[in-house]
């Protein structure tokens, strides 16, 4: 088990193809999760596909164990993820994540971090990632429980206790995750599920939880229990070799596809100029029922004046771009550190107010967002104009 976040290179070519990443589950280990009495998956995957550079991703349980605690660290896990893979240069070149437990969920969230970020790199990782490999993830919120309490016995953990269906958060992560997956036309997912119960005992992951819930992507079996799903016995196991198949159509597609390497690649972030249709209350609907009516008006009159630039500037992409990005950003940081944990927990209102500030405006208050460097003013607009445009909240799901 590592001590710290981890990230090595058991195989680094000259002239890589692409990059594969190997991330393991929370109480996993970059070395031991891959490792069967056969041997080391990576150091096979290197053997087999000499043009790619095979790396792996660890973090340390004991660590984690304090972030756990918290509500929702799971999303800074994910940003520090970003940070060292694009240290690393996982963003240069395709990518394919193979991903156990939920250490799948690690990786979309890190994807839905990267997606329409204002760093070029993180965009660029987003952009270049054609397959991510889930290996008995649970994307649904039934098994979670039995995950916690196999990989992490004696935890409690109301974080977890958030992931298992007392909150929207699994939803949040699979629906952004989805909005990552239509914006990027070379990316393919593929999930597996183990077959066998653990110990004889549970099915940890069954097909219907290992679904991600994405259209054409239908779980496939393995005939191996959760802990040794992602340990191969040999070249012949089942999972190997259809990791493999996958591993050879991206690197012809990375052959074939120059725009995938070797230059910046700017992904779009989400439009916002149409209201989305989970929550189509006016402006004056939502302040209300958060009881902060009081200030509508100011709110009312932030919006409206950040939706008149918005809206203008439709014939400049270059800097309306810059604003998508932003509202991206704020609404990211707005879900995961307001709404999430302190709106879906009932906080005070003085509490929610704190965490904008220094969660959302401060951070990205004259921090410059393509192009354009954007005052406190602009942020606290935008944060009102996603509220009209229903992309934010203030008061939790009736």
């Amino acid at each position: 088990m590592p001590e710290e976040v981890s990230f090595t290179i058991v195989h680094n070519p000259e002239q890589a193809l692409l990059d594969v990443v190997f991330v393991h589950g929370l109480t996993g280990d970059p070395k031991k999760t891959w490792t069967s009495k056969a041997g080391y998956w990576p150091d096979w995957m290197a053997e087999d596909h000499p043009d790619v550079r095979v790396c792996t991703f660890g973090y340390p349980a004991s660590k984690f164990k304090k972030w756990i605690k918290k509500e929702l660290d799971i999303f800074e896990l994910a940003k520090l993820a970003t940070e060292i893979l694009c240290g690393k240069g996982v963003c240069k070149r395709p990518i394919i994540f193979v991903t156990h437990s939920l250490g799948g969920i690690i990786t979309k969230l890190l994807l839905n971090h990267c997606h329409g970020s204002s760093d070029e790199q993180a965009a660029a990782l987003a952009a270049r990632t054609l397959r991510v490999m889930f290996l008995a993830t649970p994307h649904s919120a039934p098994p979670l429980p039995q995950v916690v309490k196999k990989e992490l016995p004696g935890w409690s953990s109301s974080h977890i206790t958030a992931l298992s269906g007392e909150t929207t958060v699994l939803e949040y992560i699979r629906d952004t995750y989805g909005k990552y997956v239509a914006s990027n036309e070379n990316l393919k997912n593929v999930a597996y599920y183990e077959s066998q119960k653990l110990s004889g005992v549970v099915q940890v992951v069954p097909m219907n939880c290992a679904n991600p819930g994405i259209s054409g992507t239908d779980p496939i079996p393995i005939e191996a229990d959760h802990i040794n799903i992602c340990k191969p016995q040999s070249k012949e196991s089942a999972i190997y070799t259809s990791v493999n198949r996958h591993i050879e159509q991206a690197k012809k597609l990375a052959a074939d596809t120059s725009e995938l390497s070797d230059h910046d690649t700017q992904i779009a972030a989400e439009g916002y100029s149409e209201k989305a249709d989970y929550d189509r209350r006016d402006l004056w609907e939502k302040m209300n029922a958060a009881d902060r009516e009081n200030r509508y008006t100011y709110a009312n009159s932030r919006q409206n004046s950040f939706a008149r630039k918005y809206m203008s500037l439709g014939l400049q992409p270059g800097t309306r771009s810059d604003y998508d990005l932003l509202l991206s950003e704020v609404e990211q940081r707005f879900q995961a550190q307001v709404y999430f944990p302190l709106v879906c927990k009932g906080a005070t209102e003085e509490e929610i107010d704190n965490a904008v500030q220094e969660k959302v405006i401060e951070p990205l208050a004259n921090k410059k967002i393509g192009a354009t460097t954007f005052g406190a003013t602009n942020i606290q607009s935008a944060i009102y104009f996603l509220t009209e445009q229903c992309h934010i909240r203030w008061d939790t799901e009736r």
